[in-house]
């Protein structure tokens, strides 16, 4: 008895719910949120979609599918569109898993790598900037970094930002006290007075660096740059350290790049905006 063949099903048309194009409307409403968010303020539809690269029609269609689940909140008087709700709880939850000293600890290999020089993670404390962790660099005089160590506010790359960076009155009493110091005025530094420090941070803050040039150890040179938290305030400072005439420490050099790099992409990471280059 001949079984007759049977035909091949035809394939179901993919649908608007398919699992294909579900993931991409997904990768389309992420877009449009990172759109959002990199306008730092409430935006419009057309800026949002100007920014999302994509036609206003399509844009507007996400946006009111994200509302409907507090993604995105519209302004009733504006008609402006910014992050809603959840967003904010998923950033804050996402921020409180964030380990800034391991992310910090981590970047400061691939600096050391690039840059061959030695790299240090600080942070502040009761006693002033505090390094947390360093990296050995592949310089030819072994530079030692006491883990632990308080550096100078004012004589120190990482100190100097976070002189930039802190409110005055956290810094004022040190300043004060360094300023007073023999061992400052022994130094070759050429902050004298309270007007050279205040010249200084506004300097810092606009280059978004700060070096040192052989004023807390002879023959040593710094470059630093801040990393910031979410909330906009400096959380540590990581800089790279080498020998003096030796180590290529511009503004604008090679190391500089890596530098400015490395604590943009840690600031990121810690849901912060990093410093104007």
């Amino acid at each position: 008895m001949k079984v007759p063949a049977t035909r091949p099903r035809p394939r179901a048309p993919e649908t608007s719910r398919s699992p294909k194009n579900a993931n991409r409307s997904v990768g389309v409403g992420l877009v449009v949120l990172k759109a959002i968010a990199d306008l730092g303020h409430a935006g419009t539809l057309s800026e949002i979609a100007r920014a999302a690269h994509m036609p206003a029609s399509r844009t507007h269609r996400f946006l009111a599918g994200m509302i409907q689940v507090d993604a995105v909140r519209q302004d009733p008087a504006s008609g402006r569109y910014d992050l809603g709700p959840l967003m904010v709880n998923l950033g804050v939850a996402a921020l409180g898993r964030v380990d800034g000293v391991k992310l910090g600890t981590e970047a400061l290999r691939e600096l050391t790598e690039r840059t061959g020089l030695v790299s240090v993670l600080v942070t502040w404390s009761s006693n002033g900037p505090t390094v947390i962790r360093w990296e050995q660099g592949e310089l030819a005089a072994a530079i030692r970094i006491r883990e632990g160590r308080t550096l100078s506010l004012l004589r120190t790359a990482s100190g100097k930002v976070f002189l930039a960076h802190l409110p005055a009155e956290k810094t004022k009493a040190l300043v004060a006290s360094e300023l007073a110091s023999s061992g400052h005025r022994a130094s070759p530094s050429p902050l004298r007075g309270h007007d050279d420090v205040e010249r200084l941070k506004l300097q810092v803050r606009a280059e978004g660096l700060a070096d040192n040039r052989g004023e807390s150890d002879a023959g040593i040179v710094g470059l630093a740059a801040p990393i910031f938290g979410a909330d906009g305030t400096i959380a540590m400072a990581v800089a790279v350290i080498g020998v003096l005439g030796v180590a290529e420490l511009s503004h604008n050099g090679p190391a500089a790049q890596a530098l400015r790099s490395i604590a943009d992409t840690v600031t990121r990471s810690l849901g912060g905006r990093p410093a104007p280059a």
